[in-house]
């Protein structure tokens, strides 16, 4: 069913979904999961330079790959705001995984695919690529999350986009005009500070981070209950920013943490200082949780067993 509620504001379901979505995101390809159906919502308004979208539907999978890029089309940024549901997005080699709260700016001109993989609701902010620098286009080449430290802003653009919707017939032209600038100054501010301009900065923030998950876990090496979670808690960020702050040793913090419990305990098997201490005792002091778990570990790692070096180390 296709619905004009006014010269602005479309909304359409099920069947007449996918034509609408067609028609204001480009030439996509949408396919239900079988098993669901294909129950669907779209509502979509103009507001000035912006089309701003709201979308629940169940689980379906979303082609890119087709759009073809054209610059003066309305559909040139796109910003997602997953309310509700799990998705991943795939562009340029890069996967993302977005969740409830989660924020997501990309390219929607060069290809990409979207896979819903349970019922979502989302918020879609479009906006001109000619209001955007040459630097930030190029930066969204890939997918761009947006900083966890801009939660304020994210929850007043939210809040702004949701009543936009709600009051959607009652704007007149000039009203339409002011909140699309609104939502697009918001939307543009967040995109800049994680986009180029922010890039230094981030990379100077995750290897500050990077050093005090490094501190912190060598602090802390002998509890076994240490974990990721943990560590995200005491460094006061997500668990996708502590990955991304060990992308670049091309690691990631699990493996960070375990290679430090085994090379420390190899260390200790080695040195004189130990000598006097069991196997077990410094599998325990490395955080390991049995002395089982650490010869299976070891074994793996170094080719031989905790007592094999040891006795390397005396020979």
């Amino acid at each position: 069913m296709l619905n004009h509620h006014s010269a602005r504001l479309q909304y359409a379901t099920d069947s007449a979904f996918q034509s609408l979505a067609r028609d204001i995101f480009g030439n996509l390809g949408v396919d239900f999961a079988s098993d669901e159906g294909n129950a669907a919502e779209l509502r979509t308004i103009t507001l000035g330079p912006c089309r701003l979208s709201s979308v629940e539907a169940s689980s379906h999978a979303v082609d890119g790959g087709r759009v073809v890029r054209n610059s003066h089309d309305p559909d040139a940024i796109k910003l997602i705001l997953q309310a509700g549901g799990r998705s991943r997005i795939l562009q340029n080699d890069i996967s993302i995984d977005i969740g409830p709260g989660n924020w997501v700016a990309y390219d929607p001109t060069r290809p990409y695919s979207v896979a819903n993989l349970s019922p979502v609701r989302q918020l879609i902010l479009q906006m001109p690529r000619h209001n955007f620098s040459a630097a930030v286009l190029e930066a969204l080449t890939r997918p761009c999350v947006m900083d966890a430290a801009e939660q304020s802003l994210h929850r007043v653009l939210f809040t702004m986009m949701e009543e936009a919707l709600q009051q959607a017939d009652g704007f007149d032209e000039e009203g339409q005009n002011c909140v699309g600038e609104t939502l697009f100054t918001l939307a543009k501010t967040l995109i800049m500070r994680t986009g180029p301009n922010a890039l230094e900065r981030s990379a100077v923030s995750l290897k500050i981070l990077r050093s005090r998950v490094k501190a912190y876990v060598e602090a802390n090496l002998s509890r076994s209950d240490l974990d990721i979670a943990e560590l995200a808690r005491k460094m006061g960020c997500s668990r996708r920013y502590l990955f991304r702050a060990f992308e670049q040793d091309e690691t990631t913090p699990s493996e960070y943490l375990w290679g430090v419990r085994l090379d420390k305990a190899r260390e200790r098997l080695m040195s004189p200082q130990f000598r006097a201490s069991s196997i077990s005792e410094i599998a325990f002091s490395c955080g390991f949780s049995s002395s089982a778990h650490f010869s299976r570990a070891v074994r793996k790692r170094f080719d031989c067993s905790p007592s094999e070096i040891r006795h390397c180390s005396v020979s």
